[in-house]
């Protein structure tokens, strides 16, 4: 008979059982946490991670064929610059990477079945309300529901700013392959200066957290 760590080490090689060893462990680790903070992204564990606690990196889901494309480096997103795009907000406008220049702008990435999104919706309508008389900061939203329902979901929570229906793939680029909602500031130079995903259902929570927010793109706005 084979030793048992034999046959635990044959059954590692099956990535079913790394989807099985990531349910249970997502499991025992979420009833830890608050009950209020969703994360919406995670992935199966390596065998190292198993055995020795490893974190794992994109780099390791590249290797196992479960990222779709290869990680160039690990620099830090603050102080990058933003992506290229271009794309067309539901409400008819066009919104580009050379829009940035300039400007103080907030970015939402964000979609309908994610509910801390959908708590946020009422926060970002107060954010763009204290900024709509100022020229130099614009908030935009990027979702890859359909245009249909992105439609839906801004006029059932009427949404005041600007939102872009984008593909799954473009999305996830675009918020660095992270989680839900993705909230970006980036500065008049076009270089992300504050990143995030993540979020609270708990509306006292979201409250203090956008209270942060404001801080930081007053910072930058006094920098103009």
């Amino acid at each position: 008979m084979l030793p048992l760590y034999k046959i635990f080490r044959l059954m590692m090689q099956s990535k079913l059982l790394y989807c099985i060893l990531l349910f249970v462990v997502f499991c025992s680790s979420y009833a830890k946490e608050e009950t209020s903070h969703l994360i919406s992204v995670s992935a199966p564990i390596l065998q190292d991670s198993v055995i020795h606690y490893k974190p794992l990196t994109t780099e390791d889901l590249f290797r196992m064929g479960i990222w779709e494309e290869e990680v160039e480096d690990a620099e830090p997103i603050v102080g990058r610059k933003y992506m290229d795009f271009n794309t067309i907000t539901i409400q008819g406008k066009s919104f580009s990477q050379e829009q940035l220049q300039g400007k103080v702008t907030m970015i939402d990435v964000w979609y309908q079945g994610c509910a801390p999104c959908v708590v946020e919706f009422e926060f970002f309508n107060k954010l763009y309300l204290n900024y709509s008389n100022n020229p130099t900061f614009q908030l935009f939203t990027f979702t890859f529901d359909t245009e249909e329902d992105a439609k839906e979901v801004a006029k059932k929570h009427n949404l005041l700013y600007d939102v872009a229906c984008i593909d799954r793939k473009e999305c996830y680029r675009l918020n660095y392959n992270a989680g839900f909602p993705t909230i970006i500031i980036i500065d008049q130079y076009g270089t992300v200066s504050f990143y995030d995903h993540g979020g609270h259902t708990d509306k006292e929570k979201v409250a203090e957290y956008f209270k942060k927010l404001e801080y930081k793109v007053d910072d930058l706005l006094k920098q103009l």
